[in-house]
């Protein structure tokens, strides 16, 4: 996924320089773990997985309710549990071998004023860890680093 101010794109990338590039100016794109373009779908190793399948359908629904969506929308949603510990987006495992949700990044990129970044990890055996960053600090580089563990700091911009 890339935007910007003005434009969101999803970029599926497969083998031998096979792609497909979705773009939008207005409306809303999404991808979870499995190749979506028919042309891709090959690529995919046997069937998509349940879990990515139903990941896929819950993102689209939520999507398709057509509100003007703001940054709490979005990261209330990717907390969900409703679909048991390995269908959820947000997916714990039901068992200590299962896949599981290492982290979440929630983009807010207003067409003006300032874009952030909402960041959730889940690092096996650390504590999670959640952060509101500018997406100016980010990708100047100049998000102050935290720590021996270089976690990025938190920058708090609640009203």
């Amino acid at each position: 996924m890339l935007s910007d101010s003005t434009e969101i794109a999803s970029v599926e990338i497969g083998l031998d320089g096979m792609m497909r590039v979705e773009r939008t100016t207005s409306g809303v794109l999404f991808h979870t773990n499995h190749y979506v373009d028919s042309d891709l779908s090959c690529l995919n190793r046997g069937r998509p997985a349940a879990s990515s399948l139903k990941r896929h359908e819950k993102i689209k629904d939520f999507l398709s309710r057509g509100e003007q969506f703001e940054l709490h929308d979005f990261i209330e949603i990717s907390r969900s549990t409703d679909s048991g510990p390995d269908n959820s987006l947000w997916r714990t495992g039901g068992k200590p071998t299962s896949a599981r949700t290492l982290a979440t990044w929630v983009v807010h990129q207003p067409s003006s004023g300032e874009g952030l970044l909402y960041l959730k990890l889940a690092n096996p055996n650390r504590e999670v860890r959640e952060y509101r960053l500018r997406l100016k600090d980010v990708f100047s580089g100049d998000a102050p680093l935290a720590g021996a563990d270089n976690h990025i700091a938190t920058v708090d911009l609640t009203p």
